[in-house]
């Protein structure tokens, strides 16, 4: 039996890509959730044409029988829709920023916005399998994290159980080969694999270890 699972921002590189993975599973049913009434159709960045569609409604958990809802959208969007599929009864997986930090605080500090779902932060999940499994399994909101913390956390955690770096903070570089920004605006998965011609050095970023909800 299949799990329904409703994607909000298929159009987008990850929604796109989720729509995939998820069409690929034996075990999965991707829903495809419209949110944005002005978007056209965008053949290229969908493989599965015969995928259902629904209003991105929290009526729609009921209706479409979804399990789960992704939420492949900026933090704004996804800070108004999570609430609102939570309470309809679906686990929500979020892919931006919006609930990878624990406090308002702290995301103000550093995206400069306010939080405007505060009371989400701390039973959020992060999503980071090799650290956060068994919160995972358990959780109802799921905030994925994003490249550079997974790059970061997956490379320092046998240094930290090897005992060869302790647990302060770790400054890390990273050199970046495209931005998804610039994929979207092409919209078009050919032009985001393209490599470029220069990879420069991000600046220097500090990461802890991975934060925990549970």
């Amino acid at each position: 039996m299949s799990v329904h699972v409703g994607i909000v921002g298929f159009r987008g590189y990850s929604g796109a890509e989720a729509v995939h993975l998820l069409a690929s599973h034996p075990y999965c049913e991707p829903v495809l959730l419209e949110h944005r009434a002005d978007s056209g159709e965008d053949a290229k960045l969908l493989r599965k044409s015969s995928v259902r569609r629904a209003p991105a409604t929290p009526e729609s958990v009921a209706s479409e029988g979804l399990k789960a809802v992704l939420l492949a959208t900026p933090p704004d969007v996804s800070m108004d829709l999570a609430p609102k599929f939570l309470n309809a009864g679906a686990v929500v997986i979020d892919l931006s920023g919006a609930f990878r930090l624990r406090t308002p605080e702290r995301y103000k500090q550093w995206y400069k916005e306010e939080h405007t779902a505060p009371a989400l932060l701390a039973d959020a999940a992060y999503g980071l399998p090799e650290y956060n499994r068994d919160c995972i399994r358990q959780a109802k909101l799921v905030s994925n994290p994003g490249c550079y913390p997974t790059a970061a956390n997956l490379a320092i955690r046998p240094l930290v159980a090897a005992g060869i770096v302790d647990r302060m903070p770790v400054s890390y570089a990273t050199r970046k080969a495209a931005s998804a920004e610039r994929a979207a605006s092409r919209r078009s998965r050919r032009a985001f694999a393209k490599p470029p011609r220069t990879f420069p050095l991000t600046r220097s970023s500090r990461t802890g270890t991975c934060r925990k909800s549970c």
